[in-house]
């Protein structure tokens, strides 16, 4: 692995909009990247919607894509 600090790295998160600890990341984790790591252009970010807790989710999700 290149440790070339101007190499950006690149963070990927499965999350499901159903799921309780993908609550918790998102309070707890997800500000700490966006302030370290995002706003300061050192990574990107991809969002994966993962739908993995039956039909609640994957109504969760259609509506994010909605949205989105």
């Amino acid at each position: 692995m290149n440790n070339r600090e101007d190499k950006k790295v690149e963070i990927i998160v499965f999350g499901d909009y159903q799921c309780p600890f993908c609550k918790m990341y998102e309070r707890k984790v997800s500000p700490k990247i966006n302030k370290d790591y995002l706003e300061t252009n050192k990574a990107s970010y991809h969002f994966v919607n993962a739908q993995l807790l039956g039909k609640e989710s994957e109504q969760a999700s259609r509506a994010s894509y909605a949205v989105y």
